[in-house]
């Protein structure tokens, strides 16, 4: 996984030459900008029959032009604590829900949603000069494509030999696949850049693919084409990079 974060690494280092002088108060300017990014999403389409509330935390790095058009590519971590398989261990629990290890004592099992997914955003700042009067502040409207990947993540002994090493790979229900989004919300650079956020919606549309040759539970070999939906908020902190002018100075 930490492959696709020097994606983002090289993305930054493009555009790290940035070197003329500017003041982000007075007109629109280039620059760099690197977020870390919180998402909360609610799953429909496919998704929803596997999975509840879904949490995505990620870097995203981008590049705002000074015509306040802007791209930017984001790895993200996908995690949540509802998983919605009731059947995935039917046939090893106990009537109790348990699991029973290799030396003879039950032990619990739990589920767990993960997942990666990076997409890539192409948006405008539209300034409303009666919220601020900074150009580069503003409503922005956002479009793009994304890579999403996600799986259960199976809790248990390691010492239960049905759910160990390419056995678990017949229940985690891994699936990827690609998609696009649209999003909209709301891009502000602080002229002291102590303050800059983001704050607004986004919905994708995914078709993934299950992963997996055979769900043994289901006793089924898996090559199911899924329609997967996220929908939700997202909030990011900026940072943005750029060479700062040296305020102006009066002589008297």
């Amino acid at each position: 996984m930490w492959y696709r974060f020097l994606i983002i690494g090289f993305f930054v280092n493009c555009f790290f030459s940035l070197s003329a002088q500017v003041s982000i108060r007075d007109s629109t300017i280039s620059l760099v900008m690197v977020s870390p990014v919180y998402c909360g999403y609610l799953p429909g389409g496919d998704m929803l029959n596997r999975f509840g509330y879904t949490s995505v935390v990620g870097l995203e790095a981008g590049y705002k032009h000074r015509s306040n058009f802007y791209a930017t590519i984001t790895a993200g971590f996908l995690f949540g604590e509802t998983v919605k398989e009731r059947t995935l261990f039917k046939d090893l629990v106990t009537s109790a829900g348990l699991l029973i290890n290799q030396n003879g004592n039950l032990t619990s099992v739990g589920v767990q949603e993960r997942g990666t997914i990076i997409p890539l955003r192409f948006g405008k700042i539209w300034p409303i000069h009666l919220i601020t009067k900074n150009p580069n502040s503003g409503v922005y409207t956002e479009v793009g494509v994304q890579f999403l990947e996600h799986y259960i993540h199976i809790l248990t002994d390691k010492n239960v030999p049905m759910l160990v090493g390419k056995y678990l790979k017949g229940y985690d229900r891994l699936t990827s696949g690609s998609g696009v989004l649209v999003s909209a919300g709301y891009r502000f650079f602080g002229n002291r850049r102590a303050i800059n956020f983001l704050v607004g919606f986004d919905f994708s549309y995914n078709q993934t693919k299950a992963r997996r040759p055979y769900d043994f539970d289901l006793k089924q070999y898996s090559s199911q084409i899924r329609k997967d939906i996220l929908y939700g908020f997202r909030l990011g902190w900026t940072v943005p990079l750029y060479k700062q002018a040296p305020e102006k100075q009066y002589f008297f």
